[in-house]
Protein backbone atom coordinates (compact mmCIF):
# COMPACT_ATOMS: atom_id res chain seq x y z
CA UNK A 1 0.00 0.00 0.00
CA UNK A 2 1.36 3.50 -1.05
CA UNK A 3 0.27 6.27 1.64
CA UNK A 4 1.06 10.10 1.16
CA UNK A 5 1.89 11.21 4.07
CA UNK A 6 1.02 14.68 3.80
CA UNK A 7 -2.29 13.77 4.61
CA UNK A 8 -1.45 12.66 8.24
CA UNK A 9 -1.78 16.16 9.67
CA UNK A 10 -5.41 16.12 8.34
CA UNK A 11 -8.52 15.56 10.59
CA UNK A 12 -11.68 13.59 9.18
CA UNK A 13 -15.20 13.30 10.68
CA UNK A 14 -16.76 10.22 9.61
CA UNK A 15 -20.34 11.49 8.39
CA UNK A 16 -22.20 8.52 7.36
CA UNK A 17 -22.08 4.67 7.87
CA UNK A 18 -20.59 2.53 4.86
CA UNK A 19 -23.06 0.62 3.04
CA UNK A 20 -20.36 -2.17 3.09
CA UNK A 21 -20.74 -2.34 7.29
CA UNK A 22 -24.11 -4.29 6.96
CA UNK A 23 -21.81 -7.12 6.01
CA UNK A 24 -19.06 -7.25 8.58
CA UNK A 25 -19.29 -8.59 11.85
CA UNK A 26 -20.84 -7.22 14.89
CA UNK A 27 -17.91 -6.19 16.53
CA UNK A 28 -16.98 -3.93 13.69
CA UNK A 29 -20.33 -2.54 12.73
CA UNK A 30 -20.01 -1.99 16.48
CA UNK A 31 -16.76 0.25 15.85
CA UNK A 32 -17.98 1.96 12.87
CA UNK A 33 -21.27 2.99 13.96
CA UNK A 34 -19.60 4.61 17.26
CA UNK A 35 -17.30 6.26 15.09
CA UNK A 36 -20.09 8.46 12.99
CA UNK A 37 -20.23 12.12 13.70
CA UNK A 38 -16.39 11.32 15.54
CA UNK A 39 -13.70 13.59 13.99
CA UNK A 40 -10.22 11.36 13.54
CA UNK A 41 -6.47 11.74 12.74
CA UNK A 42 -6.13 10.74 8.93
CA UNK A 43 -2.89 8.53 8.62
CA UNK A 44 -2.76 8.65 5.21
CA UNK A 45 -4.59 7.71 1.47
CA UNK A 46 -4.01 4.42 -0.39
CA UNK A 47 -3.83 3.81 -4.03
CA UNK A 48 -7.21 3.04 -4.41
CA UNK A 49 -8.27 6.36 -2.65
CA UNK A 50 -9.15 5.20 0.50
CA UNK A 51 -8.58 7.41 3.71
CA UNK A 52 -6.87 5.81 6.62
CA UNK A 53 -8.27 7.15 10.37
CA UNK A 54 -6.39 6.42 12.99
CA UNK A 55 -8.99 5.55 15.42
CA UNK A 56 -6.87 6.32 18.51
CA UNK A 57 -7.36 5.19 22.29
CA UNK A 58 -10.72 5.66 23.14
CA UNK A 59 -11.75 2.68 20.31
CA UNK A 60 -9.17 1.02 22.12
CA UNK A 61 -10.48 1.23 25.39
CA UNK A 62 -14.06 0.92 24.47
CA UNK A 63 -13.52 -2.10 21.95
CA UNK A 64 -9.95 -3.27 22.51
CA UNK A 65 -7.46 -4.24 19.93
CA UNK A 66 -4.04 -2.07 19.30
CA UNK A 67 -3.55 1.04 16.55
CA UNK A 68 -7.14 0.40 15.44
CA UNK A 69 -7.34 2.16 11.70
CA UNK A 70 -10.27 2.45 9.43
CA UNK A 71 -9.85 2.62 5.83
CA UNK A 72 -13.31 4.89 4.61
CA UNK A 73 -14.39 6.17 0.97
CA UNK A 74 -13.64 9.75 0.60
CA UNK A 75 -17.87 10.37 0.41
CA UNK A 76 -18.24 8.82 3.83
CA UNK A 77 -15.78 11.61 5.66
CA UNK A 78 -15.53 15.08 5.35
CA UNK A 79 -12.14 15.83 5.44
CA UNK A 80 -10.89 19.39 7.47
CA UNK A 81 -7.65 21.67 5.90
CA UNK A 82 -5.73 21.92 8.36
CA UNK A 83 -5.24 25.42 9.48
CA UNK A 84 -2.23 27.67 7.80
CA UNK A 85 0.47 28.40 9.62
CA UNK A 86 1.61 32.32 9.76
Amino acid sequence: MKSRTHERFFRATVVRRPTWVSQMPRNTRSVVNWCVGRTFTVIGIDENGLIGLDLGAEVEKRFGGFQNTLWMDAHDVAVETPASES
